[in-house]
């Protein structure tokens, strides 16, 4: 998991996901848990990993569309061993009896545009979409939003919020305004933090 390892809850049906990188065949995989107990004798229980992606991924993020119950995990692939990196997602249904995950088919974001450092992931619950932002092979930070339905997902057009040295974006959802923001910094010398409401 040194490549990037992340964890979000599926509300539909109580159950933790964790997805990361398998350090010892460098696929992405994805594990399912159910908690049970309370307090310190609070235990947890994994069915088997599943694969999302027979071949290396990085930079792993998680959030759950709690509009279409599904788990969507956002990482960079290798783009068939050329090692660009793009910004890729992949969606997943979590089942129970056993606990498990199965996945469609990963797609790129914005084609093969480079990313090296972790996307800002969050479900934007007054849109429905799955809101994320990344940074490109020139650290540009770019913003797209995902919606899902039925299992499948529609990439809109990425936006370009600020342009070059930008670096680690998050994102999160304010439920009070309704409102995604996104969070980064920019290598200027200082690093200056910078959050824009999207």
């Amino acid at each position: 998991g040194s490549n990037g390892l992340d964890v979000a809850f599926d509300s539909n049906l109580n159950r933790i996901v964790i997805a990361y990188e398998d350090q010892g065949t460098s696929t992405g995989k994805a594990i399912v848990g159910t908690v049970s107990g309370s307090g310190v004798s609070s235990t947890i229980t994994f069915g088997a990993a599943s694969t999302f992606l027979a071949d290396e991924s990085k930079y792993i993020r998680l959030a759950f569309d709690s509009n279409d119950n599904r788990m969507v995990i956002v990482f960079a692939d290798d783009n068939n061993a050329t090692f660009t990196y793009r910004t890729t997602y992949v969606i997943g249904t979590v089942s129970t009896g056993p606990d498990a995950i199965t996945f469609n088919t990963p797609a790129p974001i914005n084609g093969n545009s480079d990313t090296y450092e972790p996307p800002g992931v969050c479900f934007d619950a007054s849109e429905n979409k799955i809101l994320i932002a990344y940074t490109n092979s020139s650290y540009d930070l770019y913003v797209v939003n995902l919606a899902v339905s039925s299992g499948s997902g529609t990439p809109g057009t990425a936006s370009s919020y600020s342009a070059g040295q930008e670096h680690w974006p998050r994102a999160v959802y304010d439920s009070v305004n309704s409102k995604c923001g996104v969070a980064w910094a920019t290598n200027t010398g200082t690093w200056p933090i910078s959050f824009s409401v999207i």
